[in-house]
């Protein structure tokens, strides 16, 4: 059991109860609390309404094991989560947008396998798997315009912006249900010299996806501005079942006491895309002696689309039989190197570097379409009712061309990944040992190349460093601490305004007459161009272990952010009242204290 303010988790484990057969059992159950804790402060607060709630995590895993028999042992897994929100502001929100939120997920995973194990020389695993991943979202209602600073709005006045123009209305509703049926099967051959493994499965994958957007137009051209947002449809309704299969074989081979090789070859058929591939690998490994290793490995690696995908993509495409029929699978071709030396029998350090590159990577589709753009009459006047007034502004003889995205994937780009890693790691092998915990740190780039453009890809990170220890001041007392120090994403900074233009016009705002903005993004080379400033913390936590009433307990205190270092994960734009670009930085988490308590029996 281990439990503290922000969730609790409980696992239950033994052998199998009430038959006479050989076997182990375990259950593990998680919650969070967020809405049990801050929801009723809020409500008090009349943040939200009664009928709200905020965000929510839970879930059940089992594992049940029968066996081992004479040559056999059964396993069944299971996994139920739900997460969630449902938020509604009340009446005396302060916030001037009006908008409700419901984002309810679920996934649900049961396996059944079989592992037969005749000799030491055969192991043999087959698995039948089912997997369902279910969401249900809506968000609607009226948001203040993005482009505004709405700390200094009184909620009070919400008509008269209204009014203003300054409320766009937004609807969005999806659902989808991706469900995944899966046998594989895994064959282990061992000989003197050899370990070959040979194996294959299928998955069947049943699609239901539906989504419905309605949008303010002065919206849509405000998001039509920004880079970070993708082209979508504005409704889509799509079904479809289809199936990957697989299989490979690959053999360890032991050339001496020192070298082995691993070659292998894996066959893939996506039938999304109607094709099949051929990918081989190679592993090699040297020691020099038991302390040093070398090993190095290359190969080719390939990746379906598939509309399971598209959550975590945050990229929709539309992959209907007449979209993907020209489509081909992305492409990763890998090289690693790496090196391995225990130090002492507690000091182990390793090396690693690699190199990944990446071919027929699927963007969205680019065309030239058209649209009209004004021109400021006098560059040169900075006076904001200048700037603001319709009249001082022209529109160009002709549409002028422009790349517009669309959902239809093509193979569009390529790109690369390369870096190195070095770890270092303290191991705890005796009670007398005081201090454990490793540092790493890495370097890498990531990039993306298309129609001749380099950029980073939006998690490229140049360093990273991690250090972790654990110190037992006494021995029911111990120190733990973790330091994080990397640098952080690429980001789009807006370059300035411009005037917002909604179906070939110049937006105005009604009863002021005054023109309305949007951020200026420039072009694709400013897409990722900056990066947000470098990320770094200190959490501590101080443990005490006791027993009683036959429990092993342990009591802790977490610190997160001890320094209360205000790490930048995003970026919030506005337009000030000179009609300049304002920018505030919106900040993880400061300081968190939190205390809690585990306990075993």
């Amino acid at each position: 059991m281990n439990v503290n303010i922000a969730n609790a988790n409980l696992v239950f484990g033994g052998k199998l109860p009430f038959i006479n057969l050989p076997g182990s059992w375990l259950v593990s159950s998680r919650r969070t609390y967020y809405d049990l804790i801050l929801g009723p402060f809020a409500k008090n607060a009349g943040l939200i309404d009664e009928s709200a709630s905020f965000p929510s995590f839970e879930d059940v895993q089992a594992k049940i094991t029968f066996g081992p028999f004479k040559a056999s042992k059964f396993i069944v897994n299971a996994i139920f989560s739900k997460d969630g929100v449902d938020i509604i502001p009340g009446s005396s929100n302060k916030n001037q947008d009006s908008i409700s939120v419901r984002d309810i997920t679920k996934n649900d995973v049961i396996g059944l396998a079989w592992h037969y194990a005749p000799s030491n020389k055969f192991l043999s695993k087959t698995t039948l798997s089912w997997y369902r991943n279910n969401g249900d979202a809506n968000f609607g209602g009226e948001l203040l315009d993005p482009v505004v600073n709405r700390e200094i709005y009184d909620p009070e006045i919400r008509d008269s912006l209204k009014a203003l123009g300054l409320f766009l209305g937004i609807g969005f509703s999806s659902k989808y249900t991706f469900r995944k049926y899966s046998l594989s099967n895994n064959t282990i051959f061992f000989t003197k010299n050899h370990k070959a493994e040979i194996g294959g499965g299928i998955d069947v994958i049943k699609t239901d996806l539906q989504f419905k957007i309605q949008i303010d137009e002065r919206l849509k051209a405000f998001l039509q501005n920004n880079p970070n947002f993708t082209a979508l449809n504005e409704s889509f309704i799509e079904g479809k079942n289809y199936y990957r299969g697989h299989i490979y074989a690959q053999d360890r081979i032991k050339l001496s006491k020192q070298l082995y090789i691993q070659p292998g070859i894996r066959f893939d058929y996506y039938d999304i895309l109607r094709k099949a591939y051929l990918s081989p690998r190679i592993n090699l490994s040297y020691a020099f002696d038991k302390l040093t290793t070398l090993r190095a490995g290359a190969g080719i690696y390939y990746q379906s689309p598939g509309y399971e995908k598209l959550v975590d993509g945050q990229v929709f495409y539309d992959l209907t039989p007449e979209k993907t029929h020209r489509l081909d699978a992305e492409r990763a071709t890998q090289f690693i190197f790496g090196f391995e030396r225990w130090l002492t029998s507690e000091w182990l350090a390793k090396f690693e570097t690699y190199y990944k590159k990446f071919d027929d990577l699927v963007v969205q589709e680019k065309l030239t379409g058209y649209r009209y753009q004004y021109y400021i009459n006098d560059p040169n006047n900075q006076d904001p009712n200048y700037i603001s007034n319709p009249t001082s502004w022209t529109r160009s003889a002709v549409k002028l061309p422009y790349d517009s995205l669309t959902s239809t994937p093509v193979n569009g780009a390529k790109g690369a990944a390369y870096g190195f890693e070095f770890y270092i790691e303290k191991k705890s092998l005796s009670p007398e040992s005081k201090l454990s915990g490793w540092i790493s740190y890495s370097l890498s780039w990531a990039q993306r190349d298309r129609d001749g453009l380099l950029s980073p890809f939006r998690y490229d990170q140049r360093h990273s460093l991690n250090i972790v220890a654990n110190y037992r001041i006494l021995k029911w007392l111990e120190l733990g601490a973790r330091f994080n120090y990397s640098s952080n994403f690429p980001y789009t900074k807006p370059l300035g305004i411009k005037p917002r233009v909604v179906n070939d016009s110049l937006a105005v705002l009604p009863i002021i007459n005054k023109v309305q903005f949007d951020f200026n993004f420039g072009g694709e080379s400013n897409k990722l161009a900056d990066k947000k400033p470098d990320y770094h913390r200190l959490d501590l936590r101080v443990t005490a272990y006791t027993n009683f009433w036959n429990l092993d307990w342990s009591f802790y205190i977490d610190v997160v952010n001890v320094y209360n270092h205000k790490n930048v994960i995003g970026y919030d734009y506005y337009i000030d009242e000179n009609m300049k670009l304002a920018i505030k930085s919106i900040g993880q988490f400061p300081i968190l204290p939190t205390i809690g308590l585990s306990a075993r029996f």
